[in-house]
């Protein structure tokens, strides 16, 4: 089920999620731990943008996140750890176009005062309302901590030639999309995905 809080402020306990959803919006003093791929977060429900802050964040076997991705930062969701987030694991996120901007990062994951934590992170992929939506995601695990995603709408495009899709050099704007992306390919007749 899906446990909604609208002022997680007046919540004191700690977070644990299984297979289950939590949607919060404003700032608690409590950690949240997710147990799993099934451990959803989702900051103000889905349609809402918000900021959900906890005092640290636990996802050690990977977590999913539910954001809305508006104009700009402001307008968009984003999950916040005072003393920094131990992640690692598979990342899956789950975006909501509520107008998107084209080659725009939005900081999905943050410290709030770059304390502490670790970012190991196994892989993070991408599902969206939006079929155009392209992108890439970056982590930084030197501080302050945080996790990254880069749009680019009309789909990320082929370059040219034969090689690997990990190969960013083979993209254009130098980087491999994330999983879960819309791509081009244009200027050839034959094709070969091998996955």
């Amino acid at each position: 089920g899906t446990l909604v809080l609208e002022n997680a402020a007046t919540y004191g306990a700690a977070f644990q999620l299984g297979n289950a959803t939590l949607a919060v919006g404003n700032a608690t003093s409590a950690p949240l731990t997710a147990l799993g791929p099934a451990s959803t977060i989702s900051p103000g429900g889905v349609g809402t943008a918000a900021e959900a802050a906890f005092s640290s964040i636990t996802a050690t076997t990977g977590a999913r996140f539910l954001m809305d991705l508006g104009a700009n930062a402001t307008l968009s969701d984003s999950v916040r750890s005072v003393n920094g987030p131990n992640m690692s694991g598979n990342l899956a996120f789950v975006f909501t176009d509520l107008g998107i901007s084209n080659n725009t990062t939005y900081t999905l994951i943050s410290s709030v005062n770059g304390n502490g934590g670790t970012l190991s992170i196994g892989d993070m992929s991408f599902t969206s309302n939006n079929t155009q939506l392209g992108g890439t995601f970056s982590v930084n695990n030197a501080g302050p901590f945080s996790v990254a995603f880069t749009t680019r709408l009309g789909g990320v495009e082929w370059n040219s030639g034969n090689g690997s899709w990990g190969d960013g050099a083979l993209w254009e704007g130098g980087f491999a999309p994330a999983s879960g992306s819309a791509v081009v390919f244009t200027g050839s007749s034959n094709a070969t995905v091998d996955t």
